[in-house]
């Protein structure tokens, strides 16, 4: 049941070379879903970085770590994450907005 999940998560690859265990895997999101759901934005980082090294092409995934570091206040890293959602073929409506948000100075 696994592997199907991480097949259709797109991860198997990046598990089955040796980047992470499946459980590794599951545990981040877990951590991160439960992290952002909550509020706890610097947290929620953390687990979304990992994620991201273990499937490094998913774009929601990056959508999410982006969303993180902006509710954070860690604008430079939300521009780098949500650029690569773009460089991914992802868009949200609230990508390229964000961008301009975090790059605007106060």
């Amino acid at each position: 049941m696994i592997s199907l999940i991480l097949c259709l998560c797109g991860a198997a690859q990046e598990v089955a070379g040796g980047t992470a265990t499946a459980n590794e895997f599951i545990d981040a999101l877990r951590v991160a879903k439960s992290a952002s759901a909550a509020g706890r934005w610097t947290e929620a980082a953390q687990a979304w970085e990992r994620a991201v090294q273990i499937n490094p092409v998913n774009e929601k995934y990056w959508q999410e770590l982006a969303e993180a570091h902006y509710r954070s206040g860690e604008f430079k890293q939300a521009i780098l994450a949500f650029e690569k959602v773009l460089d991914l073929g992802g868009y949200c409506c609230t990508t390229s907005t964000h961008i301009g948000i975090c790059r605007k100075p106060f």
